[in-house]
């Protein structure tokens, strides 16, 4: 019975270092969109900008 618990503890520990790293995989993804949306921000004031 104790070696089953110990084998359920090690499968749900498993379980939750997958679930952090999709976690911090999402993170990584959605840093990534912020910065590239501010970029594409930036572009395109500059391109409405009046010519003179």
């Amino acid at each position: 019975m104790k070696q089953e618990i110990l084998a359920l503890r090690t499968s749900q520990n498993a379980a939750r270092q997958d679930v952090t790293s999709v976690f911090q995989e999402i993170a990584g993804v959605h840093a990534t969109l912020v910065m590239h949306e501010g970029r594409l921000e930036r572009r395109l004031e500059l391109n409405e900008a009046p010519v003179r």
